[in-house]
């Protein structure tokens, strides 16, 4: 029988909802995306590119990278070789 810390089962909990907040949001912002693509092609694919325009694409869409860079962390890496 083996004895386990309590600050590392806390640890590992806290973790696993971080892991569940950080997919939930992830979720719902490219639902949102999904949601208002048509309003976007509308007034920002059509027009020549602006400014405003780039700071849009630029923030939509860095911020979606990232999302999706913070998902691949949560991947658990395999490290033995079958």
């Amino acid at each position: 029988m083996s004895v386990y810390d309590p600050s590392t089962i806390k640890f590992l909990a806290d973790s696993l909802g971080l892991a569940y907040c950080l997919v939930a949001s992830g979720v719902f912002y490219i639902y949102d995306i999904l949601l208002t693509l048509d309003v976007e092609v509308e007034f920002f694919w059509k027009d020549p590119l602006t400014g405003a325009a780039a700071l849009f694409f630029a923030n939509q869409y860095l911020a979606l990278a990232s999302l999706v860079l913070n998902l691949f962390e949560l991947l658990p890496l395999r490290t033995d070789k079958r």
